[in-house]
């Protein structure tokens, strides 16, 4: 099914993304982070989504461990990113994507959209809709290990 879903999401290596967090502060998602065999995760959310919000604190956690970029789609005005965070007590990087440029670069349908990326920086599994955070982390370690063999 998801296979399905991701259909139109961009496959291969993943697009460069960079853009400004909430609080204007320039964000680039296109290092990989330490630890984590170079493995990284983008995940496209909104604050008007009711599954992204069910999901959020699982994407919170595996940010304390992975390298984790979330991009808010079409959810201005920034400051209510900025209180969506603050009230839910999330702590990940955001890149605002309010004119949904982004998420059409990376074919992204419907949020929330979750890109698992290697270390050599290819797009190795997508999901949409709502993710455990079980499934979250099996898919993280199971993209980190495999990439180093």
């Amino acid at each position: 099914m998801q296979t399905w879903l991701s259909r139109a999401s961009v496959s291969g290596e993943a697009p460069f993304l960079a853009g400004y967090g909430p609080d204007g502060v320039p964000v680039n998602a296109t290092g990989t982070g330490a630890g984590d065999g170079g493995a990284r995760i983008v995940h496209f959310w909104a604050t008007w989504c009711g599954i992204c919000d069910a999901m959020d604190d699982n994407v919170s956690m595996l940010a304390r461990y992975y390298n984790v970029t979330t991009v808010a789609l079409s959810s201005a005005p920034s400051s209510d990113v900025i209180a969506h965070l603050r009230e839910r007590a999330l702590e990940f990087p955001v890149i605002m994507d309010n004119d949904g440029v982004e998420a059409a670069r990376w074919g992204v349908r419907g949020v929330p959209t979750t890109f698992f990326i290697s270390g050599d920086g290819h797009i190795e599994h997508v999901t949409i809709g709502y993710s455990t955070r079980l499934g979250l982390l099996a898919r993280t370690w199971w993209f980190a290990v495999t990439a180093d063999s």
